[in-house]
């Protein structure tokens, strides 16, 4: 039995984990945070400000997507080819302002989720298992979690903040889709480092796909080395069918070129859908009306229901299939 997860004692104090703001962004030239490092490695800014100038050109061009994004592939590239980058690559902001709940409400919010609805989702025997990859990257927010009965040779879980959201991601999809039962293959679109597949392999075994930006693709490449994943991007896609679709996010906040090409390649081929929406109608994507609208056309039972918990008001899922 737990207590809720967010009570002082599950909920470690003083965990010696810098605050986000401890590093500075690599797009700074004075500073080139490569910690234990006594030089600046000014050569590997200069190729990182060029794909940077690169994509965002090209983004900005096609989509108007917001330079962030640039930034935020730019840097996953880094962070897979440069170790000393990706030591700490999650304390970066170029990483933890696309991929990251560091906000202790919000996480307290998901911890309550849990602790209501899927509370063997907050058990250690769980938590080592999903969460045992935490510490790569050096999260800026972590918990040691620990059970009621704790013994004193026990030694607690650390979970990084980030992982609530994908925990209550999975959480959902048991509640939705009744415990995962006859899902046998799931498809994810934008993995961020892999975070959410190893919190869903880590409940059930399945078949793996995860399809997303090559430059991310290679962060998940280099932190998941030790899970059975098929990773491929959006101009690389073999068509089959597939049991789950599954975005949280990423699948609203891409290119609508790209959108469409999710929505013809893996969502009408997809049996059940589960899509969190919360960049919809921006210039450069579709608005959440014609997603529906296109969706339906495969998929007559589509739905779009409240996020829970809720995490912004533009917030809302889609699903299928149920």
């Amino acid at each position: 039995m737990l207590k809720s997860i967010f009570e002082t004692d599950n909920f470690a104090k003083g965990i010696e984990t810098p605050q986000p703001n401890a590093l500075r962004s690599v797009f700074d030239t004075s500073v080139f945070e490569a910690p234990n490092q006594g030089s600046t490695d000014f050569d590997a800014i200069r190729k990182y400000e060029e794909s940077l100038r690169a994509d965002e050109a090209q983004e900005r061009a096609k989509t108007g997507q917001h330079f962030v994004f640039g930034r935020y592939k730019s840097f996953c590239r880094l962070a897979a080819t440069d170790n000393r980058i990706f030591k700490n690559f999650k304390m970066y902001p170029e990483y933890f302002n696309v991929v990251g709940c560091h906000n202790e409400k919000l996480n307290q919010k998901y911890a309550k989720h849990l602790d209501k609805n899927n509370s063997f989702l907050l058990a250690p025997d769980y938590l080592s298992v999903a969460c045992k990859k935490d510490k790569i990257g050096n999260p800026p927010v972590g918990f040691d979690i620990l059970p009621v009965d704790n013994k004193k040779s026990e030694k607690p879980v650390f979970v990084e903040g980030t992982s609530f959201q994908y925990i209550c991601a999975l959480s959902n999809l048991l509640d939705t889709f009744d415990k995962l039962d006859g899902i046998n293959n799931i498809v994810e679109v934008g993995g961020g480092h892999g975070g959410q597949a190893r919190k869903i392999l880590a409940y059930k075994e399945c078949d793996y796909h995860i399809c997303g930006f090559h430059e991310e693709n290679m962060l998940i490449e280099k932190v998941c080395d030790d899970l059975p994943l098929t990773i491929f991007t959006a101009d690389n896609i073999t068509e089959r069918d597939y049991d789950l679709f599954f975005s949280d996010y990423s699948f609203t906040e891409s290119p609508r070129e790209i959108q469409l090409l999710y929505i013809e390649k893996l969502i009408k081929r997809s049996k059940f859908g589960y899509i969190t929406s919360n960049a919809s109608g921006q210039k450069g994507h579709m608005s959440l009306a014609e997603i529906v609208e296109r969706i339906r056309e495969k998929h007559q039972d589509i739905k779009v229901i409240d996020e829970t918990p809720s995490t912004a008001p533009c917030c809302k899922r889609i699903v299928w299939g149920i």
